[in-house]
C-alpha cells in the first residue's frame, strides 16, 4: 500500500475533493486526520480505525493549529499535508472587492495554507521528510476563471508552493500543487448555478464561458484525489515545486 502507515491531514475533508482525498488515502493505508468546518460532513465520513476527525475553520489561526495539534498528539508525526480547504468568490473585480470578501478569500485561500505549512514543516524538517499538497486551481495562470480575491489567492498559492519546494527541497520535503478545472463538486456547481441565474455582475458573466465545460467534461473528485495519491506517495519522488493542472484539456484552448 502506497502510503501504508504515514500520516496524512487534509483540509477540507467533508466534501467534493476533500472527502474524496480522505477515501483515496485511506485505501492506500494511510493514517487519515480529516479537518472540516462542518462536523455533519465529518460525522458522514466512513469511519475506521485509520482515520481522526477534527472540526475547525482554517480561516481561524488557532483553529489551524488545533488541526496540526492533533495530528501530531494523535500519531507523532505528519507526513503528508493536504491544504485543499477552499470558497469561492462572487467574481467580484477590483473596483467592487470590498475589504471584507479580499480578506475572506485570501484567508481560507491562501494564508490557511501558509499556516498549516509552516506547523507542518518545523515537523518534517526534524525528519527531513515530507509531503504538503496545495489544491490550487486553473484560476492559478488565468485571469478569468474567478473574482480579484479569488484570482489573486490561488496565483499566491503557486508562489507559496514553489518557494517551499526552492527551500525545503535539500531537506527532503516536497511541495507540489493541483490545479484543478470545473470539477463536480458543490462549489463548482454553485458558481455555475448563480451564472446561469444572471446573479453575478455583466464582468462576472462574461467569463461565464471560460469556466463552463463547453469543450471537455468536469473531472470527477475522485480523479484529483487520484492525482494527490500519486504526489503523496514515493512514484513522485521527482517532482517538487510543480504545479499540474487537472482540468480535462481546458487550458489547451
Amino acid at each position: 500500500m502506497e502510503l501504508d502507515g504515514r500520516v496524512a491531514l487534509i483540509t477540507g475533508a467533508g466534501s467534493g475533493i476533500g472527502q474524496a482525498m480522505v477515501q483515496a488515502f485511506s485505501r492506500a493505508g494511510a493514517l487519515i486526520v480529516a479537518a472540516d468546518i462542518s462536523q455533519a460532513r465529518l460525522d458522514a465520513l466512513d469511519p475506521g480505525k485509520n482515520l481522526l476527525t477534527v472540526q475547525g475553520d482554517v480561516s481561524v489561526p488557532a483553529d489551524v493549529d488545533r488541526m496540526l495539534d492533533a495530528a501530531l498528539k494523535a500519531h507523532g508525526r505528519i507526513d503528508v499535508l493536504c491544504n485543499n480547504a477552499g470558497v469561492p468568490d462572487l467574481f467580484q473585480g477590483a473596483d467592487d472587492c470590498t475589504d471584507e470578501q479580499w480578506e475572506a478569500s485570501l484567508a481560507v485561500n491562501l494564508t490557511a495554507a501558509f499556516l498549516a505549512s509552516r506547523l507542518a514543516l518545523r515537523d518534517m524538517l526534524k525528519r527531513r521528510a515530507g509531503v504538503i499538497i496545495n489544491t490550487a486551481s486553473v484560476a492559478s495562470f488565468r485571469g478569468g476563471e474567478g473574482g480579484v480575491a479569488y484570482t489573486v489567492a490561488k496565483h499566491g498559492l503557486i508562489g507559496l508552493t514553489r518557494s517551499i519546494a526552492a527551500m525545503y527541497g535539500d531537506d527532503g520535503i516536497r511541495c507540489v500543487a493541483i490545479c484543478p478545472g470545473p470539477t463536480t463538486t458543490g462549489i463548482t456547481e454553485l458558481n455555475v448555478g448563480r451564472r446561469a441565474a444572471g446573479l453575478f455582475s455583466p464582468r462576472g458573466q462574461a467569463t461565464a464561458a471560460l469556466t463552463a465545460p463547453i469543450r471537455r467534461r468536469w473531472a470527477e473528485p475522485s480523479e484529483i484525489a487520484e492525482l494527490a495519491l500519486f504526489l503523496a506517495s514515493d512514484r513522485a519522488s521527482a517532482l517538487n515545486g510543480c504545479a499540474i493542472p487537472a482540468d480535462s484539456g481546458r487550458m489547451v484552448f
